[in-house]
């Protein structure tokens, strides 16, 4: 967790930082976090996020013991499309 500090010195409230993936789902975008199990939606990209945040620290107040999984590692994968190659 980051604690931030206010211009002022006083610590500020504690962020924890997650990974989501956010999808376009037709007219709307789906936020979902990798390390818990929440997703929320919006119109807009942001607004999904905004939503997720909100859920988020819903389900975290109301689950003092949830369960964070480390955040997974992203990577792109190269599949061949198209005919086989000739085999013959």
């Amino acid at each position: 967790m980051d604690r931030h500090q206010t211009p002022a010195g006083a610590p500020a409230e504690e962020h924890l930082a997650l990974v989501a993936a956010v999808t376009a789902d037709g007219d709307h975008y789906v936020a979902q976090c990798l390390q818990i199990d929440v997703a929320s939606q919006g119109t807009s990209r942001q607004e999904a996020l905004d939503n997720l945040s909100q859920a988020l620290t819903l389900y975290l107040d109301h689950t003092p013991q949830a369960v964070i999984e480390p955040a997974p590692e992203i990577a792109t994968v190269h599949v061949p499309i198209g005919r086989p190659a000739d085999r013959s």
